[in-house]
């Protein structure tokens, strides 16, 4: 804020609304208090006085007018020192003793719930020379309860990441992410393996990640360096690890009494090749969609692939982010519809075409009468392979929705539901064919009664799929936009 008094006076400057904004009285330079609502008033005042003086008035009122600003690319910015971000987070996921005991079919019919909501703050600190160090300074949890409820002492809600030290049974000094100055990845830690197989009760925080942490970046940042018009795909495709620790691995301590067991596992890897379309220059919705991923009407088998955001503004409602580079992306599973898991020590590098990889240490009692495992089902040369091999033959696809803002370092919006398909098409069929039971449906189904593996369509149960739904809600920078 600059003032010029036309008869030599001194300016100075005070705020008319302190609870807003301050002011240095000396310089004019403004600050605002946080992104909340509000106008800033500021008056510049010169020393000669208006009484029987040259002025008439000897001060002006001057109003900081609220702007629109659109980005101009997609790349996300570089993270800044003393930044961060308020972000939301609503789940519906089948974490934390998720199996029905359902015959020996459990593996395939997943408990799915809705968590409750989950707040968190991520901030940017100064690193080691011109490194930037990201951390979840705190979180919180609000709304309804999860039913049914999670196990005794959990974490009920998602689990952001990096994770947050002091989480309930989790580890007492957070993660770290690590960003060179330009905003590339410089060192993010996946989360550990368990030091043990995780029990089917556990109430370990179920945290999952992606690794690289910014592969939605490069997406944005290929979108930038092709070109891309609205509508079109983005050029080339990417492979991505969902790695899941924690709460997330009960299920595979599931046992079915005398017919076996996969044994536990301390952590589970499935990787993904990911495609992704630019869909244009667009505000964030402030509805639901209409239509499902595949088009038409929105149905247990064609769901949402993003849902109702909001406006953001920040420095006390005098910025609106208004349009946002917009991203629909598809998950699809490596490795075809049924897939084998590699069973491997999480130091042991992923074999390039497995469609999981985890610990497990599966068995089975009765030969071919095991799980999946009738004569002439089941993928492996042998039952316990058979076993082993539905943790890759229960993985699905996901689809989502993501945007970007080019003055904001992180993702402003991430929608993502797993589809009940395989690798791109048809789930397979491992069971009898009495009873058709579709893989690629843990995310996804939650009673395997009745569906049918070509139209992904849960016949009874708890319907919609799994989701996560992420909002950046509060915008906190030294320097905007």
């Amino acid at each position: 804020m600059a003032a010029t008094s036309q008869q030599g006076g001194t300016i100075t400057y005070s705020s008319n609304t302190p609870t807003v904004c301050t002011v240095n009285a000396a310089t004019g330079s403004v600050s605002l208090n946080g992104p909340g609502a509000g106008s800033c008033t500021i008056v510049a005042t010169s020393s000669l006085s208006g009484t029987g003086g040259a002025l008439a008035n000897n001060s002006t009122v001057l109003t900081i007018a609220a702007v629109t600003r659109d980005t101009v690319s997609c790349t996300p910015d570089a993270p800044r020192v003393g930044d961060s971000y308020d972000e939301s987070y609503k789940a519906r996921n089948s974490a934390y003793l998720t199996e029905r005991t359902i015959s020996a079919f459990g593996f395939n019919n997943p408990r799915i719930r809705q968590l409750m909501d989950v707040q968190a703050t991520l901030s940017y600190t100064a690193g080691a020379g011109s490194l930037v160090n990201l951390n979840t300074s705190s979180v919180s949890n609000s709304g309804t309860a999860a039913n049914p409820a999670v196990t005794t002492g959990a974490w009920d809600g998602w689990v952001p990441v990096p994770m947050a030290g002091g989480m309930p049974n989790g580890p007492a000094t957070g993660d770290t992410y690590v960003y060179n100055a330009d905003g590339s990845i410089n060192s993010v830690p996946k989360r550990p393996a368990n030091g043990s197989k995780v029990a089917l009760s556990t109430n370990l925080p179920a945290v999952q990640e992606y690794i690289p942490a910014d592969w939605q970046r490069a997406i944005a940042m290929a979108r930038d360096t092709a070109g891309t018009t609205a509508g079109s795909a983005v050029p080339g495709s990417w492979t991505i690890t969902l790695r899941q620790t924690g709460g997330w691995l009960g299920r595979w301590n599931y046992s079915t009494g005398s017919f076996g067991s996969y044994g536990g596992a301390t952590y589970l890897d499935v990787p993904y090749t990911v495609t992704a379309v630019f869909q244009g220059f667009v505000t964030i919705p402030l509805a639901d969609p209409t239509v499902g991923y595949k088009g038409g009407a929105i149905s247990a088998s064609n769901p949402k692939q993003d849902s109702a955001g909001a406006t953001i503004t920040a420095a006390n409602g005098k910025l609106t982010y208004g349009k946002f580079c917009q991203f629909t992306y598809t998950l699809t599973k490596v490795g075809g519809a049924g897939g084998n898991t590699q069973i491997a020590s999480d130091a042991t590098a992923w074999d390039n075409t497995s469609s999981a990889k985890t610990d497990i240490a599966p068995s089975c009692n009765f030969g071919q009468t095991c799980f999946s495992n009738w004569p002439g089902y089941g993928n492996g040369a042998n039952a316990a392979a058979k076993v082993g091999n539905t943790v890759a033959e229960s993985v699905g696809d996901v689809v989502g929705t993501f945007y970007t803002y080019d003055s904001l370092p992180r993702i402003v919006k991430d929608y993502s539901t797993a589809i009940g398909r395989a690798s791109g098409g048809n789930a397979i069929q491992p069971s009898s064919s009495a009873i058709v039971r579709p893989m690629g449906n843990w995310a996804f189904y939650s009673n395997q009664t009745g569906n049918t593996n070509t139209s992904d369509s849960p016949g009874t149960g708890d319907t919609p799929p799994t989701r996560l739904d992420q909002i950046m809600t509060s915008v906190y920078r030294l320097a905007f936009p």
